[in-house]
């Protein structure tokens, strides 16, 4: 009988690594602390209660530490949306050309949030202006967006940038057109719930 030969391979105990126990504690009660945050701004948005009204307001100062003032409820209290449009003009023959943000067919929906962001931004610079004929109408982000679209359009040899709202119609308007026979749906993109444009420039493209 052939003896077998001898397993000589160590045996390696394998130690598994782990937080100690203060460090799992202080994590624990932070996720707690933070999720409490969350669910506060959650409930105490109105309408809702005094009682958490008053206990939101304790955590005011960790919302403004984290810079989370409007990070909850996206959208619930949503007003007009900013629509920015730029004409392009072409100096080789090619007809003017229009982009509008935000743009509803653009992918991935990142971009359309971004696009959304930056015409708000824009809104935000000269709403202003637009309610006191005494301040410059002028917005850095609107000059910005049309120097971008300069360099990414060649043989642009200017842009014009307008601004204006999309209303949201009523909701009583959309829940009496969705209930009551005989009464026509409301189209929420109508032209009615466009304000009209503002301009706010013509930027010629500088040569190249």
């Amino acid at each position: 009988m052939i003896p077998q030969p001898a397993n000589i391979a160590p045996s390696i105990m394998i130690r598994e690594r782990t937080w100690p126990v203060w460090a799992k504690r202080l994590v624990t009660m932070g996720l707690i602390v933070h999720l409490t945050s969350v669910l506060m701004a959650e409930l105490a948005y109105p309408p809702t209660s005094p009682l958490l009204r008053r206990l939101v307001g304790s955590f005011v100062p960790y919302y403004e530490f984290l810079d989370q003032g409007h990070a909850h409820r996206f959208y619930s209290d949503i007003g007009p949306t900013a629509i920015l449009t730029a004409e392009l003009r072409f100096g080789d023959g090619r007809p003017n050309r229009t982009v509008r943000l935000p743009d509803r067919s653009v992918r991935p929906r990142m971009v359309y949030q971004r696009q959304l962001a930056l015409a708000n931004s824009v809104f935000d610079e000269v709403r202003p202006a637009l309610s006191n004929p005494n301040i410059p109408l002028r917005s850095g982000w609107g000059e910005s967006f049309a120097r971008h679209l300069c360099l990414e359009n060649p043989g642009c040899t200017g842009v014009t940038l307008r601004l204006q709202q999309h209303e949201n119609p009523h909701p009583g308007r959309l829940i009496e057109a969705a209930t009551v026979p005989g009464i026509p749906r409301v189209d929420p993109d109508a032209e009615e719930f466009y304000t009209t444009p503002t301009l706010l420039g013509d930027f010629p493209c500088p040569p190249k």
